[in-house]
């Protein structure tokens, strides 16, 4: 499917320009990013996908982190892990 290629390299693109680059830190900052870039996409098929390859994005940059910080170990007092799970609005502490 051509158009979700697209999505999903419009994600990418999003995710390094207003997420990783853009200095929030803080959860609700980059949600709020996030679901203003939703209102881009027309259907809920396509926010979907978008938001899965957002979801991709956070977590290969967790799990990067960890590599790097903490011999790819979960850190539960790491603000980084903390801000990116949250972001995620993940349980899973793995």
């Amino acid at each position: 499917m051509q158009d979700e290629k697209i999505i999903r390299q419009e994600a990418k693109q999003f995710f390094d320009w207003h997420i990783r680059g853009s200095g929030h830190h803080e959860p609700i900052k980059q949600f709020h990013e996030i679901k203003s870039r939703l209102y881009d996409f027309y259907s809920d098929e396509f926010k979907s996908v978008f938001l899965d390859e957002i979801q991709i994005c956070i977590t290969d940059q967790l799990l990067e982190h960890r590599k790097k910080a903490h011999d790819g170990q979960p850190n539960p007092d790491c603000q980084y892990e903390i801000s990116s799970e949250n972001c995620c609005f993940t349980s899973d502490k793995n």
